[in-house]
């Protein structure tokens, strides 16, 4: 079987793991039977005419209409051509760390209050610096990413500099049903207890007797003041750190069983019987439109239309 991965894939790695695990003889080709694509403005899987597999590592709504199969964050059922698997899933190291947090805790009482590790905050929703600046009132929050850093720089390794503290903050880029990011199990694999805000229904995942989300409280007042309640209370901390992170937790140690299922269902068929989208009529035209568009996006005109409205947003 020949694969080929394009458009920035994130997951590759993991993907190409899990083809050699369910097949034979799988090779890296340009002229590949299924293409595996991620989310990128060349959108070089439109060039090929095999099926396309994408899977999404951020908060867009996949096009069928252009692709054949996805893996994303919403909640939604589409026949065999839609899985849901969270981007956390693909963090292989952190999940394996945290869904032990509650087996491996042991009180330290020198550990430091809170952290914030983000690279920048230009499209993010503003809760998160809001948030981050109203919870330093309190105590200090040591920020150590690239994003309002207050540690003299960037930290090399996100979990050893986690495992410092009691909390994390791990808001997502967007408030959006579903939308789970690498954040929240991050926060679990290095032993803290994470701040959460952004998928509005990640209950339904994680147990939330094992962190702070936010979308159970009123306020971010309200967060505020249950996080100094358990900062000041070492039992009530010690009681949610050793709440296991799911509530299903042994059905969860796999985090690519359904990712490998939903794989083998696809690669297992004759490359022509795996095509879903419709290339005729109204499927055509909109995969020619979006060809199109990709193109001058990416064009030289298109570049600089960008920044000229890039300069008139800035200046309004």
């Amino acid at each position: 079987m020949k694969v080929k991965f394009v458009d920035s894939f994130f997951a590759r790695e993991q993907t190409m793991g899990v083809l050699n695990e369910l097949f034979e003889n799988v090779e890296i080709s340009d002229d590949p039977d299924f293409v595996f694509c991620s989310v990128d403005y060349k959108a070089e899987h439109m060039n090929y005419d095999c099926p396309r597999i994408m899977v999404i590592g951020e908060n867009i709504v996949p096009d069928f209409n252009c692709i054949d199969y996805a893996v994303g964050f919403n909640y939604m059922n589409f026949e065999d051509r839609y899985l849901r698997v969270p981007l956390y899933n693909f963090y292989l190291d952190d999940y394996k760390l945290a869904i032990r947090r509650h087996i491996d805790y042991k009180r330290d009482d020198n550990k430091k209050f809170c952290n914030f590790v983000y690279s920048n905050g230009r499209n993010a929703i503003p809760e998160r610096d809001s948030f981050f600046a109203d919870l330093s009132k309190y105590k200090q929050v040591d920020s150590g990413g690239r994003h309002l850093n207050n540690i003299g720089g960037p930290v090399d390794d996100k979990r050893e500099f986690q495992k410092q503290y009691k909390f994390s903050i791990a808001f997502e880029n967007a408030v959006s049903r579903g939308y789970t990011t690498e954040k929240i199990i991050q926060a679990f694999s290095a032993g803290t207890i994470p701040i959460y805000y952004g998928n509005p229904l990640v209950a339904k995942e994680f147990n939330s007797k094992a962190f702070i989300n936010c979308h159970e409280y009123r306020s971010f007042d309200e967060v505020i003041e249950k996080v100094k309640e358990l900062d000041n209370d070492p039992d009530l901390y010690d009681s949610m750190m050793r709440e296991p992170i799911f509530t299903d937790i042994d059905e969860r140690q796999d985090p690519l069983k359904d990712y490998r299922k939903f794989i083998y269902n696809i690669c297992s068929q004759e490359s022509d019987k795996a095509i879903r989208r419709c290339d005729d009529c109204w499927g055509g035209k909109i995969q020619r439109e979006k060809k199109r568009c990709y193109r001058f996006l990416t064009s030289t005109e298109g570049n600089g239309l960008k920044a000229r409205v890039i300069r008139k947003l800035t200046e309004i």
